[in-house]
């Protein structure tokens, strides 16, 4: 069930008491800033290659979409899985990587392993930082996916070369590299709950999502360039880098080497680094303004709500960030803040 069929129920639904996942995709179903990130994320997936399109689209769109590094799991599988990572060192908590790669929220159906909330509801990162709010997560992959058209656009014209880059694979590479936030980032009353634990050294949400890519089949050379959103190699044996890969691959339980993610080279691991990798990562530095950003709208609407004539309470402060997002409010007056806060019941 794609996103845009869950809209018209999720905006008569009765508000509960608690702020739940699908409040927050009735909230970000409501903001036109959010049907825009939607729409740059459908038209992207729309142009990608054949290879990539289908498994993006099921990935991102569907409301309920299968997990495919789950599939056919049984509690042993996921022990095996666990262990493994901490025998390679790639884990050090093995309880915290558990929760995060097998304890958040999901349907199941006796065969496959189903998200429990819709694309739309999901933050674009943990409490207090970058597009924390309802449907923040579209609205971060759609800047991201503007940033890498933007650097192409200015590096073809650099080289002289009209044709340099791949923008399918790169294009790929942003829209799935943060879509493992839809397991691990979940809401209520409180705010954003997070299943976030460390795996190799990086926030979870990055490797699984590599694991994801692998396990629906994705093309090697995707994700060669989609493990570089948290760091790009520094040359193609980055222990760092390639580990990230191997861990991604016991998660999806596949050999990387027979599947063309990394090669065999002298006892370790090396990769392929594709001159997409370093725009991809580029891309994905807007946390840098993003995050003082959303801290600085919080503080302000969080003041502000009792002016505007309004509780200052979760569901209003999340209403008002999906609506306007983050970095609008960045650059109000305290005036003109409140009348934005004002304005937004009529909206």
């Amino acid at each position: 069930m794609r996103w845009y069929g869950l809209v018209g129920l999720l905006l008569i639904a009765p508000a509960s008491a608690e702020f739940s996942d699908s409040d927050a995709a009735a909230l970000a179903a409501a903001s036109p800033a959010v049907a825009q990130s939607l729409k740059t994320i459908e038209t992207t997936i729309t142009a990608l290659p054949d290879t990539m399109r289908a498994p993006t689209q099921d990935g991102l769109l569907v409301s309920d979409t299968c997990i495919a590094y789950r599939r056919n799991e049984t509690a042993e599988t996921r022990r095996a899985v666990v262990d493994e990572l901490v025998r390679q060192g790639l884990v050090t908590d093995a309880a915290a990587a558990t929760r995060s790669l097998y304890g958040y929220p999901v349907k199941t159906d006796g065969t496959c392993v189903h998200t429990s909330a819709p694309f739309l509801a999901t933050p674009g990162s943990e409490e207090d930082s970058h597009h924390s709010w309802p449907g923040g997560l579209a609205d971060h992959i759609a800047f991201n996916l503007h940033a890498a058209h933007d650097m192409v656009a200015r590096w073809r014209a650099v080289t002289g070369n009209p044709n340099a880059y791949d923008r399918g694979t790169l294009d790929a590479a942003v829209l799935w590299h943060d879509w493992a936030k839809r397991l691990v980032l979940h809401w209520s009353d409180k705010g954003v709950v997070s299943y976030e634990s460390t795996i190799g050294g990086t926030s979870s949400h990055h490797v699984i999502g590599l694991a994801e890519a692998m396990a629906r089949g994705l093309p090697a050379d995707e994700v060669l360039v989609q493990v570089c959103a948290h760091q790009a190699p520094s040359n193609d044996h980055d222990a760092k880098v390639t580990g990230w890969v191997r861990a991604a691959a016991i998660i999806a339980r596949i050999d990387p080497v027979r599947q063309g993610y990394l090669k065999s080279v002298d006892g370790g691991y090396a990769l392929t680094i594709r001159p997409e990798c370093r725009i991809h990562n580029l891309s994905d530095g807007s946390w840098v303004y993003a995050v003082p950003a959303a801290q600085h709208a919080k503080a302000i609407v969080t003041r502000l709500a009792p002016q505007a004539g309004h509780k200052d309470d979760r569901r209003f402060l999340e209403q008002a960030l999906s609506y306007y997002g983050a970095e609008r409010f960045d650059l109000l007056s305290d005036a003109e803040a409140l009348k934005l806060l004002q304005d937004l019941p009529k909206k």
